[in-house]
């Protein structure tokens, strides 16, 4: 086997062992010897004596991570294109411009060594360990760390999967250094992930609740009405209840060639939970029908996933009801923390979350597409599990369109970034739907847009 070996400096060399690791392990299967040095570069040497040479920038402002002073105030941005024309049309570089928080931005390339002054490592780490959810204790309305304080979203750079690039860039260089052979190929992973906050619209006795409040919260006399009148055609049988749309969402996977998860609400301890009860015999019936082809998870109820023995309790009646394992998992309200939640889920015998990613945008929340380790922050290692983050989710866009705060041109134009973005760098596509968002020109504009991938 191949052998590559990797120097870096011996500073923060518990971090930098976790975001090397996962940086050369997504690039290459090569043996790596890692070597400690006191030189300020991480040097990556091939077996024809080329290198890659990065310096390091590795959050020099202080010897604690977990401080403000490590958060950028700024980005550099370089492009390959402009700097070296000939290289970037002989080897074909859809992607041409490298962003990075630390360092300089400065870039050498010949085809024996390949220098950059921005740490890319460094980068990638700060992105990936959200260190910043972490430093940033201001928290929004449910609780949750806030979108609009997200790095990414501060510099308009959400909707680009950052470290999926770094990988593109790493690869590209491997090829430009005569060892392109050394690159692995991946494929993309497709889901369509579906939280089943309410099973049904009218539920057992919710027909109540949901008149009284289209008279005293939303006072509107019409919506009384149309909710009373739709209650009756669905117990007529004259129409299904909107919210079952179990049907399309299973006909959308098969045309995109998707697999499905669907995480499944257990907790009825909040006002935002408790819509349907896993006692019911047709939702015990519904749910053994779809775990026929389908993936099932729990989706943790609104205070679950900081509290082990209730994810303990969720985890075990979904496995009681549907005779599964359960190890993956989705935070209601994508409500966590995460010095909390993957300690809780390790627990708890979860592999994998599905949590990471934003509530009132699109994108990549921690700046990937990609399944990765979350970083320990207490122990300095990687989380023996997995996060799959997911770029997209429906009611944000949904309530902004409904209320006119954003038009649906704009929502287009922005969706078609994020997917063009995806295409560049393979990554994983991953979609977060829910049946109880109620809108026939959104199901058909995304199905048109998803088939476009």
């Amino acid at each position: 086997m191949d052998l590559i070996t990797v120097k870096y400096n011996q500073r923060f060399d518990k971090e930098k062992e976790y975001i090397l690791n996962f940086i050369l392990g997504e690039i290459t299967d090569c043996k790596i010897n890692y070597r400690k040095t006191d030189k300020p570069l991480y040097q990556i040497i091939f077996a024809n004596d080329h290198k890659i040479t990065i310096e390091d920038h590795f959050f020099k402002e202080s010897e604690n991570l977990l401080e403000e002073c490590q958060i950028p105030t700024d980005f550099v941005a370089k492009d390959i294109k402009k700097y070296r024309p000939q290289i970037a049309g002989k080897y074909n570089f859809e992607l041409t411009e490298i962003i990075s928080f630390f360092g300089n931005g400065r870039i050498v390339i010949s085809d024996k060594e390949i220098y950059l002054g921005s740490d890319l490592f460094a980068s990638a780490f700060y992105l990936l360990s959200r260190m910043e959810e972490i430093i940033i204790t201001k928290r929004d309305n449910f609780d949750r760390f806030d979108d609009y304080l997200n790095t990414l979203t501060k510099f308009n750079l959400n909707k680009r999967p950052l470290v999926d690039e770094y990988l593109y860039f790493f690869r590209k260089f491997f090829e430009i250094l005569g060892v392109g052979s050394l690159v692995k190929q991946r494929k993309a992973e497709k889901f369509l992930t579906f939280d089943i906050d309410e099973y049904k619209k009218y539920y057992r006795f919710n027909l109540i609740k949901r008149l009284a409040g289209d008279l005293l919260r939303r006072k509107s006399f019409s919506l009384f009405k149309k909710t009373l009148i739709e209650f009756l055609k669905v117990k007529l049988n004259k129409i299904k209840d909107p919210y079952d749309k179990f049907a399309y969402f299973k006909e959308l996977a098969r045309a995109l060639e998707f697999k499905s998860i669907y995480f499944v609400l257990v907790a009825n301890e909040t006002k935002y939970e408790g819509k349907y009860s896993l006692k019911d015999r047709k939702l015990i019936s519904f749910l053994k029908e779809l775990k026929k082809d389908n993936l099932l998870g729990l989706h943790y109820g609104f205070n679950s996933s900081g509290k082990s023995l209730a994810l303990k309790e969720e985890q075990e009646l979904l496995e009681k009801v549907t005779k599964r394992k359960i190890t993956k998992g989705r935070s209601h309200f994508l409500r966590f923390r995460i010095e909390t939640l993957y300690e809780n889920l390790l627990a708890n015998g979860f592999s994998v979350d599905y949590s990471m990613g934003f509530s009132k945008f699109m994108g990549f929340r921690a700046g990937t597409s990609l399944r990765y380790p979350p970083f320990n922050f207490k122990k300095r290692a990687a989380y023996e599990l997995e996060v799959f983050p997911f770029s997209l989710m429906d009611t944000p866009y949904l309530n902004l369109l409904n209320s006119g705060k954003i038009s649906f041109d704009l929502f287009q134009k922005e969706l078609e970034e994020l997917l063009i973005n995806l295409k560049k760098v393979n990554g994983n596509y991953c979609f977060l739907l829910h049946n109880s968002s109620v809108s026939d020109s959104l199901d058909e504009f995304l199905k048109r847009k998803f088939l476009e991938i």
